[in-house]
């Protein structure tokens, strides 16, 4: 089996603590798998974790290029939905038009401030293709883990994930995320 491919966008600033979660999450998902000899592993894309891609040289066009190369994208919106996320979603909506791929996944925080959300990201979830979108609402890190785990392992059987209360398992290894 091949290496699943997850772009993941967002916010960079305001969506930081959630985007250090996916790191570890992935991390210790892949390192679930290596334990139990199984070397394809699920290859996440942060742009912050790509110098080039995010530095005053770098290329909004290479990282639409790897989030068109991958098999699952996701996107995180709270207060602020940006110009680039924006570019990346669209981009997302066109390949899997295209080619069913990347599946696309927009994950919402929940927010007693609603009226503090940008206009932009106010018109963004309005107008989500849920036809082709699958939306989820989240109100903290642990119900975040949790959606994500339970995409992850409704697209690959190897993870074998449990969830008893905010106890989660991989493989029948406890993840410390």
């Amino acid at each position: 089996m091949e290496d699943m491919k997850l772009f993941f966008g967002s916010s960079i600033v305001e969506m930081r603590e959630e985007r250090q979660l996916i790191s570890a999450l992935i991390q210790a998902i892949n390192d679930a798998l290596i334990d139990d000899g199984i070397f394809s592993i699920i290859d996440l894309f942060l742009c912050e974790h790509q110098s080039a891609a995010i530095g005053p040289q770098g290329s909004q066009e290479a990282i639409n290029d790897i989030l068109s190369q991958s098999d699952i994208s996701i996107f995180l919106v709270n207060q602020r939905f940006g110009e680039f996320t924006k570019e990346e979603y669209e981009r997302a909506i066109t390949e899997y038009k295209i080619k069913s791929s990347p599946k696309v996944y927009v994950l919402v925080k929940k927010n007693e401030h609603i009226e503090l959300r940008s206009k932009e990201a106010k018109d963004f979830i309005l107008n989500i293709d849920q036809s082709i979108v699958k939306v989820y609402e989240y109100e903290g890190i642990e119900e975040l883990k949790i959606i994500i785990l339970k995409i992850l392992d409704s697209l690959d059987g190897r993870l074998q994930c449990k969830f008893d209360g905010h106890k989660t398992q991989v493989r029948g290894k406890k993840l410390y995320v």
